[in-house]
């Protein structure tokens, strides 16, 4: 059912742009904007009617977690009615006194229950056996190599167009569909656990063409613009001949007003400056732009692409396999407390991400971003790794035999 729900996912993230992008093309962005509206209240609609259709077909959804555990109990209550009414009257004053109490407390205690019940939250997730395998996955969220907005930037900065950045987006979009439709097949052969660390191994391998951009011919990284800002290769032109104003002579000072003298004194001022600064300039701006943009090195740029593009094959393979971890590893009575710190840690770390862009946003300190986040993704292979061995281990111990049951030596 993941696999399923994941491949419809990302056949929309294909299908969208495509079907946008010609809807707008022929009829206006009116018409885009109006078509884009009616499907999303169309799918508003269709996702209210099934989850309408869920409640009201299942009644233990209907059923609340206090009235459940009150239904082992009312049999006695109804029986002692009686002899309670009787009480409850006498009760009335006591019970007003103590809500008056609660009241007064309820802001501590309230932030008190909530610190309690995240402690031992956390607590029961960092004592968890599948706690490697979701900060491996967590791990996987501080990262820019991915087609978010920050990598299409990047790229879209480095000069490539629109159209091919939306034929990118689209081909690692089928990267990921194959990686989605491949999981059960490769469950089936090599088991759950196996079939994640060939998720997370496939997804490492790949994204190091996305360090080797980094160095690669062309790259923008610069090292010194995290300290000094980025080093330009050229600098505005300097005037070392420009002439200087001439200045009256100390033996015959002039005390006159000569209009004729400043005005012949300015125009060879001008001339000699214009002369000067078209020797400092090249001579044909355009073409020098022209030149630049021909002989751009677009290395970087593909080995950095390759790398995101086939990383999606191996990501949803271990993606899949640590949510499949997740929902059957866990006790039904822990889902809640370790799906919420697992959620927790993912947007932690997506965080921690924006606040690194938000640190070093210059293109030439990108390639520290790069190199961090194929840490962070080496990590989470680790930590996934780890978790297999702890799981292949435990799985390899014999069972436990009670005592009293031990195998006893055949009589001969």
């Amino acid at each position: 059912m993941n696999s399923v729900l994941r491949t419809v996912d990302l056949s929309t993230e294909v299908l969208a742009p495509v079907i946008v992008g010609a809807v707008m093309t022929s009829f206006g962005l009116m018409v885009g904007g109006i078509v884009i509206a009616a499907w999303n209240v169309g799918s508003l609609l269709v996702e209210y009617g099934l989850l309408h259709h869920l409640f009201y077909s299942n009644p233990h959804l209907q059923k609340s977690k206090g009235e459940v555990n009150n239904e082992g109990g009312s049999g006695e209550g109804e029986e002692n009615i009686g002899s309670e009414g009787d009480k409850s009257s006498q009760e009335l004053p006591d019970m007003e006194a103590e809500r008056q109490r609660r009241r007064e407390g309820q802001g501590m205690s309230q932030a008190l229950e909530r610190l309690t019940v995240a402690w031992s939250a956390w607590r029961a997730y960092m004592h968890h056996p599948v706690r490697n395998a979701g900060l491996g996955l967590a791990l996987l969220f501080m990262t820019v190599l991915a087609f978010d907005n920050y990598s299409r930037a990047f790229v879209y900065d480095s000069g490539v167009s629109e159209t091919v950045l939306g034929l990118l987006t689209a081909v690692a979009s089928l990267f990921g569909i194959f990686g989605s439709l491949a999981f059960p097949v490769l469950r089936k052969k090599v088991g759950l656990v196996k079939t994640g660390l060939v998720g997370f191994c496939c997804e490492t391998l790949c994204l190091t063409l996305c360090v080797a951009s980094v160095f690669a011919p062309g790259s923008p990284f610069d090292a010194s613009a995290i300290l000094y800002g980025p080093i330009t290769p050229g600098k505005a032109p300097t005037l070392p001949n420009a002439p200087a104003i001439p200045a009256a002579s100390p033996a015959t000072p002039q005390y006159g007003f000569n209009a004729s003298s400043v005005l012949s004194d300015s125009r060879s001022l001008v001339v000699d400056f214009n002369s000067t600064l078209e020797e400092q300039l090249p001579p044909d701006l355009d073409s020098g732009v022209q030149e630049e943009e021909e002989e751009r090195d677009f290395t970087f740029v593909i080995l950095f692409m390759t790398g995101i593009i086939t990383s999606r094959f191996g990501l949803w393979l271990a993606d899949l396999t640590v949510t499949q971890i997740l929902q059957e590893g866990v006790e039904e009575g822990q889902r809640g407390a370790i799906n919420g710190v697992q959620s927790s840690l993912n947007q932690s770390l997506d965080l921690l991400r924006s606040v690194l862009l938000i640190i070093l946003p210059r293109r030439e300190t990108f390639g520290f971003l790069v190199l961090l986040s194929f840490l962070f993704v080496s990590m989470a292979f680790l930590m996934f790794a780890s978790y297999v061995r702890t799981f292949l281990i435990n799985s390899t111990k014999p069972a436990a035999v009670p005592e009293g049951h031990q195998l006893k030596p055949a009589d001969v």
